[in-house]
């Protein structure tokens, strides 16, 4: 009889594509937003059963932006308010090279 199929947490994560990569796996468990059974996970390399119940919750402050990028738009376009400056009826184009894919 063959042994259940293991897998790290993280990897496991990024299989279900509930996380993009180990990285953004490794801040959702660290920000206690992931659950194995009925247990907060805590570590990445946690060795889970592949037919495991994972559920990964939402942050309710988090306007779902799909990177750090975001928070950071929003910030400077909130601090361009005051000044005047608006982007509003513009169009932009992100063209910066990334790290992240």
């Amino acid at each position: 009889m063959a042994g259940v199929a293991r897998r790290r947490l993280d990897a496991e994560l990024v299989r279900r594509k509930l996380a993009r990569s180990r990285e953004h796996a490794s801040q959702l468990i660290a920000a206690g937003r992931v659950t194995v059974g009925r247990t907060t996970a805590t570590k990445s390399a946690t060795q889970v059963e592949t037919a495991a119940a994972i559920v990964v919750t939402q942050d309710d402050d988090d306007p779902d932006y799909v990177s750090r990028g975001g928070h950071k738009l929003a910030g400077a376009l909130a601090a361009f308010v005051p000044l005047g400056l608006t982007v509003e009826g513009r169009r932009a184009l992100d063209a910066g090279a990334s790290t992240g894919g």
